[in-house]
Parts: C-alpha cells; structure tokens; sequence
C-alpha cells in the first residue's frame, strides 16, 4: 500500500504504523489499519485504511463446511411429528468455496415412518462434513375402546356400581394414555360414559361412548295374597291360594314365588315367598299366615223321633235337632220344622233340622220321616195283621174271629172318645205271643198309657 504524506509548515518528521507488518491465514477477512506521523514541531497526524486480506488459493482453510438441517412440519409429542415433515439442509464455508454435496437436497415425507434417517455431506477446501437427522411421523390417530365392569345380567341390568374402563391401540408410537375409568353409581336406566386415549405422538382417538346402562339397587317390594279371602270368622270353606307378588319401581319384577294352593282342611297355614327383580335384587319374605280352612258341613241329626218309626197320636216323642261341628265350631245350630201332619197331629211327617252353620260357613241339615196313627188307625192295623196270619194259616178264621170282635168293639168306643171302653175290651194275645207284632205291641202300650 503508498501512504502519502505532507505539512505545510515544516518538515515531515517519522512515520508510525499500528498494527501487524505481516498477513497471514489468521488475519483473513477485512484488517483496520492506522498510520500516525508528526513534525518537528511535535504535531501529530493520523489516518486509517481497511485491508481486507483473501485466500484465493485455498491455502488457509482448515475447517471442513458446516451442515445445518432445516425440518418443517407439526411436532407432536416425543419427538415425532403428526403430518407432512420437509427436512431441508444449509451447508456453509467461510473460508472456502463448498465443492460438492451429497443426499443435500430438500426431502418431503408424507407417510408414516417409525424412523427415517436423512444425511446431507458436504466438502470444501477444508476437508469434509456429514450431519443426519431421524424423522419418525405418526399422524394416524389411535383407536379407543371402553369396557364395563361388572357386565350386565341377561335382562341388561345392574345391581352395583359400574366401572366402565377406556383403553386403546395404535401401531406405530403407542398409547401414551387413556382417560381415567368412570364409575356410575347413581339409579337409572339409559346411562352412559365416554372417554379416548392419545398416542406418543400426541394424536387423540375419537371419543368412545358406552351407552344403555341400566342399574337398579334396590330390592323390590313382595306381597302375600290370599284367595278367595277369610270369611268374617276367619275361616275358608274351600281350597285357598296364597300368591306372592311384587313392585319395582326401577326394572321392573322378573319372578315371584313360590304360589301355593291349601286343599287340606286345618288351621294356622302359612306360605312365604320373595320377588326378584330384572336386575336381580330379591325382596323381603313376604308370609301370608293364619290360613283356616273347613271344609265339611256341621254334623246335624234329628233327635227324638227315628226315621220310619210309627208312633201311637198321644205317644209320640218330642222331636228335636242336635248340631256338631268338629273343626270350626258351630255358629249356627239348626232349627226344626215339621211337615206333612193332619190338623189331629197324625199323618205321615216330616222332622227337619236345617240352617245350622259353622263359622267357615258350611251349611248343614237332616231329617226324618216317620207315621203318627190314631188309635182308630192303631186299631185298624191290629186287624190287618190278625187276616194277615189268616192268610198265612197261622190262625183259623174261628180264632180271628174271636179277636176281631173286640177289636171292633174298640174303634167303635174310640170313634165316641170313649178311650177307656176302647181299651177294657177283653182281647187275649195268648195264643198270639209267637207272633207278636210292632203293631200289636203299640196297641198294647197305648191302651196301658191310657189307662
């Protein structure tokens, strides 16, 4: 370089460079250099150049080209990227022009990569360089799945809390997390959860719904029925059934049971059963007790006069009704009626004890028929069996006769009220012993009551 100088006052005195007299490679690039001079005088001056000092020749690069990769895309989580990554490289050399670069160019990837390994080289005077870069993509998201726990019983039904669990796949980064279990513990038909998971890349499933879940916890209410129902008295004349029935507010019943039918008579029966509902909670017992059945009618019998007896007008018993009840008991005795007698009291009659209940309501009744004759009748008869044994030649017409003969002597005194001829007329059954009569007999038994 000329340096010029000049004064022009007086001589130029010595001349002062700053800075270093020698250039080499460690003062490449632009240089700042000062000039001082002064007079005799003792005045100074000063100037400055730059002087910028080059390597044409490529003798002072000892450093090889720097690589700097350049990746545009969305990074997610972890290091990996969820779409399109466009990996492109800066190669620079201060020093020396790069010659030549390898593997250098921009690059798209548009698929998913569990890693894909990228290397630009590079070589200038200074030697050469390599830098690499990893890309893992995953832009699919992950697929998401829900189960529930307990599973619900065959009529879609639960009786306890409900755990429902989300879990999820994916097959390149891998589940990083699912959302935490939901628990359903509330009442009610129809209910739901929904939940999703994310990957290691940051990609999120979509939401996954569990719907239709019914849970119902409380036990069911069970009722015992009765049918027909007790009388008034408490008691049943006929085969009793005792049914279980149920409500449920929530489910709804599925079984009751058991139903039981009581045909045997007795007292103090009882049934008990429960109801179970779609959900499978069970009630309490329900009893149906004190269950009093009789079935057989209150024993009733005439008293006092047999069935098919003939009784003597004036020597008749005294009719009368007998109830007896072995079970229930007897709530109603019966009560006599008689039927069929002349204005006299003679005549074929009927005795009839009816309206007798016991307390289950049973009705009972009997009744006898039996002859009421007048002495005239009595009479009469004894005739009829003395030609009787004409008939059968147990007696001769003469020995009948003889007994016939006072015998109408007394219907006669009987047709006038005249009781005690009737009965003085001299009749001798001696001869007649063997073949006494029912008949002869009352005659005799009336006549000595008569006096």
């Amino acid at each position: 370089a000329l340096v010029s100088e000049s004064d022009n006052c007086s001589t130029v005195g010595s001349v002062g460079v700053s800075g270093p007299r020698d250039y080499t490679c460690d003062r490449l690039g632009q240089n700042t250099v000062w000039i001082f001079q002064d007079d005799p005088s003792g005045n100074e001056g000063s100037a400055s150049f730059v002087l910028t000092v080059t390597d044409p020749l490529g003798v002072c690069d000892a450093t090889p080209p720097v690589i700097t990769p350049n990746i545009s895309g969305n990074l997610g989580n972890n290091g990996w990227y969820t779409g399109d990554v466009e990996v492109s490289w800066a190669v620079t050399d201060d020093e020396s022009t790069v010659s030549s670069t390898t593997g250098c160019e921009t690059t798209l990837i548009t698929s998913d990569t569990s890693g894909t390994t990228l290397t630009c080289e590079a070589t200038s005077d200074g030697g050469a360089s390599s830098a690499s870069v990893t890309i893992q993509r995953d832009a699919t998201a992950p697929t998401a799945s829900a189960s529930v726990s307990p599973a619900a019983n065959a009529n879609g039904w639960h009786n306890s809390d409900v755990t429902v669990s989300f879990s999820g796949s994916d097959a390149l980064s891998g589940i990083a997390s699912c959302d935490a279990d939901v628990i359903l513990s509330s009442e009610g038909s129809g209910q739901s959860a929904s939940g999703t998971c994310t990957d290691n890349a940051g990609n999120t499933a979509s939401p996954v719904t569990v719907s239709g879940i019914n849970i119902d916890k409380t036990a069911p209410t069970a009722t015992a029925s009765v049918s027909p129902a007790a009388n008034a008295n408490g008691w049943h004349n006929s085969d009793v059934t005792v049914s279980i029935s149920g409500s449920d507010n929530l489910s709804g019943i599925a079984t009751c049971g058991p139903n039981v039918i009581f045909s045997s008579e007795g007292t103090g029966f009882s049934n008990s059963g429960t109801c179970t509902d779609n959900a499978g909670n069970v009630s309490a017992t329900a009893t149906a007790s004190g269950i009093n059945i009789d079935t057989t009618a209150p024993v009733v019998s005439v008293t006092g006069v047999a069935d098919g007896a003939t009784y003597i007008l004036g020597d008749v018993p005294t009719a009368g009704c007998d109830t007896q009840d072995a079970l229930s008991g007897v709530a109603t005795a019966a009560i006599l009626g008689l039927s069929g007698a002349n204005p006299d009291g003679s005549g074929t009659i009927t005795a009839t004890c009816a309206g007798a209940l016991d307390y289950a309501g049973n009705g009972g009744s009997a009744s006898v028929t039996y002859t009421v004759l007048t002495p005239q009748e009595a009479t009469a008869d004894i005739q009829d069996e003395i030609d009787g044994l004409v008939d059968d030649r147990v007696l001769k017409q003469g020995q009948a006769n003889g007994l016939t003969q006072p015998l109408n002597n007394a219907i006669r005194s009987l047709d006038k009220g005249e009781t005690s001829a009737a009965c003085s007329q001299p009749v001798s059954y001696t001869h007649l012993r063997a073949h006494e009569t029912v008949t002869l007999i009352s005659y005799a038994v009336f006549c000595l009551k008569m006096g």
